[in-house]
C-alpha cells in the first residue's frame, strides 16, 4: 500500500509540474505576443524615418513575435507530454530550428544596434550589411543541427526541442560550446558594455536611462524570466530532482532569447522626440 501511495503521489506531483509549465508559457505567450505586435506596428508605421535603428527594431519585433508564437505550442506540448515528445521527429527539428533562429536574431539585432551606434556615420549601407549578417548568422546556427553539427532533441520535460547538450557526445558538445560562446556570450557581453556602461543612472544618456527603466517596466522580460525559472524550478522540487544543472542549461537558451523585449525600451528611447538632436550634440 505504501508503494502504491508513493507512486500515486509522484504521478500527481508530476502532473502538477506539467501544469505549472503549461500555465507559465501560456501567460508568457499571450503577453509576449501583445508586446511584439505593438513593437512591430510602431516600427512598420515609421515609414518616413527609416533608419538602421528602425530596421533592427523591426527585425527584433519579428523574431520576438516568433518566440511568442512558440509559447502556446510549448504549453500544449507540456500539457500532454507525459511519456515523451508528443510530436514527430520532423516537428522537433522544425521547433528547434525556429526557436534557435528567432532567439539568435533577437540577441544579434540588439548587438548590431549597439555596433551601429558606434559607427553611425557609415551610412545606411552599413546598417543593411549588419542586418544581413544578423539573419545569415542566425540561419547558420539554426541550420547546423539539421545538417549534422549537433542535433535537435526534446528538452528534459518534453515541452519543446533544443540543441543536444550531452557533454559525452563530442559532436553535440562542440556545437554547444561554439553556439554558446559565439552566438550568446560574446554578443551579450559586448551589448552590456556598449549599451549599459557602468555609470550612475543620473549621469546616463536619456536613451540608456530608458533602456534600464523600460527593461523592467515596458517589456515582458521579468515575467518571461521568472516564468521560465519558476516552471523549471517547481518541477525540480516536486520531482525531487537534485540534478539542477541540466535544467539550468535547458533554460539558458529561452532566458537569453527573452532579453529581446528590451526592444520596447529601445524603440521609446531612440525614436522619442529630440533624441536625434541630443545625439548630434553629443558628437
Amino acid at each position: 500500500m505504501a508503494d502504491d501511495t508513493t507512486n500515486n503521489t509522484s504521478d500527481e506531483l508530476s502532473l502538477f509540474g506539467r501544469k505549472a509549465i503549461t500555465l507559465s508559457f501560456t501567460i508568457e505567450g499571450i503577453f509576449g505576443l501583445v508586446c511584439a505586435l505593438v513593437s512591430l506596428r510602431r516600427c512598420l508605421g515609421m515609414t518616413k524615418h527609416r533608419s538602421g535603428y528602425v530596421n533592427f527594431y523591426t527585425s527584433l519585433a519579428l523574431a520576438d513575435l516568433g518566440i511568442a508564437v512558440l509559447c502556446p505550442i510549448t504549453a500544449y506540448a507540456s500539457s500532454i507530454a507525459s511519456s515523451g515528445w508528443p510530436f514527430s521527429a520532423t516537428a522537433c527539428n522544425m521547433y528547434g530550428f525556429f526557436a534557435l533562429f528567432c532567439g539568435t536574431v533577437c540577441i544579434w539585432s540588439l548587438l548590431m544596434t549597439a555596433v551601429e551606434d558606434q559607427y553611425i556615420d557609415k551610412g545606411s549601407w552599413f546598417s543593411s550589411v549588419l542586418l544581413a549578417l544578423t539573419w545569415i548568422n542566425a540561419l547558420f546556427w539554426s541550420s547546423a543541427p539539421i545538417l549534422g553539427w549537433g542535433r535537435y532533441t526534446p528538452e528534459r520535460y518534453n515541452a519543446g526541442c533544443l540543441y543536444e547538450m550531452d557533454v559525452n557526445d563530442s559532436n553535440a558538445f562542440s556545437f554547444l560550446i561554439g553556439y554558446t560562446a559565439a552566438a550568446l556570450l560574446i554578443p551579450i557581453i559586448i551589448l552590456l558594455f556598449s549599451v549599459m556602461p557602468n555609470r550612475k543612472v543620473s549621469s546616463m544618456h536619456p536613451c540608456q536611462r530608458s533602456i534600464l527603466q523600460g527593461t523592467f517596466v515596458g517589456s515582458d522580460f521579468p515575467l518571461s524570466l521568472l516564468g521560465t525559472l519558476w516552471s523549471r524550478g517547481i518541477v525540480v522540487v516536486v520531482k525531487q530532482d537534485v540534478k539542477a544543472v541540466p535544467i539550468l542549461m535547458v533554460a539558458s537558451a529561452p532566458i537569453a532569447a527573452k532579453l529581446s523585449p528590451i526592444v520596447n525600451a529601445l524603440v521609446v528611447a531612440k525614436t522619442a522626440p529630440g533624441m536625434d538632436s541630443q545625439k548630434s550634440k553629443m558628437k
